[in-house]
């Protein structure tokens, strides 16, 4: 009896009382395929059945790599490695693996129906997910040994599903079944795409990824993956659909912090352009220092202070304020007793206060640098004569009739 026949009799069996088998899939080698149905699960719950027979199980060896390979399969922990539910032995010594039941063509029936050659996109797009699959495999020390188009499957035409994880390589390095994997990735684009004589007449950029990947060239699947992910947009001008923007320019803490550190740094200096600038200390006026009469006289009489803003206005409308004359008389001679307070008062302009001529000056930003100045130009010279203005009172330095005239015409015509 044919290992086809003996097959095909295990239809409508039961396995551990819960699985029944309703049809035959394919035959892998020692393994068969079939497609059943948990009755103890969901309503018309379908699973597939993987069965190694029983003359084949009585082998510990062969059947303990059958299970184990089960395993590795749910370790990888990505939805595009084909996860096992269920595993044991049969009644008639057979062993058996209940896994997912993939309703998707297989890329073999896939590139069929596209007429024996799948678009570079479409291509592109299945490889890409295959070295992400290779990628969270590889870094679990699992690899696959057999990627053929019969193990893998375009499921919903969007995810790549792949069978068949766990090989033992005999003898292989990790670097070396890596090679493995990621060649037989390379041999499928090729494939995919129409044969090695489609392929010659695609992108260079492309191309050249599965060639260095054919020579071993790669250190890992996810710097294939990075790879393939810029010929793609430099070739084709777009992402690969549904790959990781990420791929294109990764982003390591160390950027992140660097990005951060100088976003901020920009936002300090912004507010300390634009914020408000410190007020000027307002100095009072200095005492006038009296000098002592020679001979031991009395000393002189303190003079009287400054009188108070008279309100008054001049004729420019800046207010006025009096200033004793005997301020003026305190700086003669040493000794001189001053002058009555009842003298005339000498009228010195106060011009606007600091503070108002400040208030232009405060956060106001123009969008042209120079036209910012020169419109503070006259803000500026104002700003210079109060201050020297300031300062002759300090000094009790009153203003002769020139000056003040001369002041007055500054100050119209700023």
């Amino acid at each position: 009896m044919s290992e086809t026949e003996k097959a095909t009799q295990r239809v409508g069996q039961l396995l551990k009382a819960r699985y029944r088998i309703d049809r035959v899939l394919h035959m892998d080698g020692q393994v068969c395929v079939y497609a059943g149905i948990d009755t103890k699960g969901a309503p018309n719950a379908r699973v597939a059945i993987k069965l190694l027979p029983a003359e084949h199980a009585r082998d510990r060896a062969l059947h303990d790599r059958f299970v184990q390979r089960a395993y590795l399969a749910n370790a990888i922990g990505h939805p595009g490695a084909v996860t096992v539910l269920d595993a044991g032995d049969a009644e008639d010594g057979a062993a058996f693996l209940i896994t997912e039941l993939i309703a998707a063509p297989s890329l073999d029936a896939l590139r069929e129906t596209h007429g024996g050659k799948l678009p570079l996109r479409l291509a592109c797009t299945i490889v890409d997910q295959g070295l992400d699959i290779l990628t969270c495999a590889h870094s679990q020390q699992i690899f696959h040994g057999a990627l053929t188009p019969q193990r893998l499957f375009w499921s919903q035409g969007s995810q790549l599903k792949v069978l068949g994880f766990g090989a033992q390589l005999i003898g292989a390095s990790p670097e070396a079944a890596r090679d493995v994997d990621l060649r037989a990735l390379a041999e499928l684009w090729q494939w995919l795409v129409g044969g090695a004589s489609a392929a010659q007449a695609l992108p260079q950029s492309i191309r050249g990824v599965f060639e260095k990947a054919s020579a071993g060239g790669w250190p890992s699947a996810e710097a294939m993956r990075r790879a393939l992910y810029r010929a793609h947009r430099a070739d084709l001008g777009s992402r690969i659909a549904g790959g990781a923007p990420s791929l294109e320019a990764p982003l390591s803490w160390v950027w992140i912090w660097l990005s951060a550190t100088g976003l901020a740094a920009g936002l300090l200096l912004l507010s300390s352009l634009d914020g408000e600038p410190a007020r000027p200390a307002v100095h009072s006026a200095a005492p006038v220092a009296q000098a002592e009469p020679a001979g031991g006289a009395e000393p002189a009489a303190e003079p009287e202070k400054p009188a108070a803003n008279s309100g008054e206005r001049d004729e420019t409308g800046n207010s006025m304020i009096a200033v004793n004359s005997a301020i003026t008389d305190a700086q003669q001679e040493p000794g001189a007793p001053p002058a009555a307070a009842t003298e005339s008062q000498r009228v010195v302009p106060r011009g606007p206060s600091l503070k108002a001529l400040q208030l232009p000056m405060r956060g106001r930003r123009a969008a042209d640098g120079g036209e910012r100045r020169s419109r503070l130009a006259p803000v500026a010279t104002a700003h210079r004569l109060c201050t020297e203005l300031a300062a002759r009172r300090r000094e009790a330095q009153p203003l002769s009739e020139a000056e003040q005239r001369a002041w007055e015409e500054q100050c119209l015509k700023q």
